[in-house]
This record gives C-alpha cells, structure tokens and sequence, in this order.
C-alpha cells in the first residue's frame, strides 16, 4: 500500500505535479515572450546610418568643437595640453565597416595636389575621394585590411577646409563597393560645428 504523498515510482509524476508545472511553465512564458519579442526586434544600426542625424547623439570636445554621432559608433576624444587641437574619433564596432576621424588644429595640412576644390557648409574646402572596386576574384585567405579592400572594396575622402585661424581635416573611411560618399554621411558631415576663434567657448 502506498503513503500518501509519495510519488509512484512505477508512474512517475502524479496529475496534480504535472498541472504545477505546466502553470508554472505557462506564467514563465507570458511573462518573458514579450521581452523576447522585443529584443529580437530590437533596431540594430548599420555601419553606414540609415537614420537622420539627431542632436541628441552631438559630441563634444573640450575646445568647443562637435559632431552628431551615427547611432551605434563608438567615440574617442583626445586634444592637446595646450588646448589648440583636438581630434573627434568615431568608429564602428566592426573593425572592417566605417570609421570618421575629425581634426581641429591651428596647423595648416597638407592638401593633396589632386584634391578637388568644393563648397562644405558653404565654404570653400578641398576634397579627395580614393576608391577601390571590389575584386569578385580575390581568394586570398587573408582577413585583415588588405584582404577586406580586395575582397570588398573601400572607399577613403579626405576633406580639408579652413575656420577662420584654424583648420579642419575629416577622413571617412568605409569597406564595401561604395562609388562616392554615402549621401547619409554627408549629412552627418554637415553637422560639424565649432567654436570661433579666441572665444571663450574654446576652453569650457
């Protein structure tokens, strides 16, 4: 004869130990499928935004000097003791996708002889754009940088325009097959602004 409560070794669990757990599983589910759904819906930023940019996502550097930053790109900030340069690095996450670095500084760069004279914020600036097409018969087992441009293309602008007594230089970066700059860069681009010279925003 059985105890009560004892669990039938020959039959396993009784009905009412299966009911329990099947509320149990049931509750754990309601609960997290929306959270699961959520994430797996989760808004993943390209390498190359697809969104306008926000000032929200603006970045600073200590010499007043800023920038919208794509969603999903990481940043690192350096300047000089003195004060009088600084640079605004962005890059994203993947090594080999896109990266943009901007430079603030009172040294006159040196501008590529075959630049291109263009209008940045309504300005006159100069403009370098180095293209690599995609090799569809590359098979090199080499996955750094050199084997990605080959393999996927890359494309590199320099632009170099001046700020009153300072200078600016951007340099975009980005694999894939890329024929000019993405027009969504440029957008980002434009939203470079910066203190005016001698000003005391130059210091906070």
């Amino acid at each position: 004869m059985k105890r009560p409560g004892r669990r039938d070794l020959r039959g396993g669990f009784n009905r009412i130990e299966i009911l329990v757990v099947v509320v149990i599983v049931g509750i754990l589910v309601a609960v997290l499928f929306p959270a699961i759904k959520a994430s797996s819906h989760r808004y993943k930023p390209p390498a190359i935004p697809d969104r306008e940019p926000l000032e929200e996502r603006r970045v600073y550097l200590p010499i007043g000097i800023s920038i919208v930053r794509p969603p999903g790109w990481e940043v690192v900030i350096r300047r000089e003791d003195d004060w009088s340069a600084g640079v605004i690095a962005l890059t994203y996450p993947d090594p080999f996708s896109a990266s943009l670095e901007v430079r603030w500084s009172p040294t006159s760069p040196e501008i590529p002889a075959d630049s291109n004279e263009i209008a940045f914020q309504g300005r006159p600036a100069h403009l370098k754009i180095e293209r690599q097409a995609p090799n569809p018969w590359f098979f090199g087992s080499d996955r750094r940088a050199g084997g990605q441009r080959e393999s996927r293309g890359y494309l590199q602008a320099n632009l170099v325009a001046r700020r009153g007594d300072r200078w600016i230089t951007i340099e975009f970066s980005c694999f894939g097959d890329h024929p000019e700059v993405p027009p969504m860069i440029w957008k980002y681009l434009e939203t470079l602004d910066g203190p005016t010279p001698g000003s005391a925003t130059e210091r906070t």
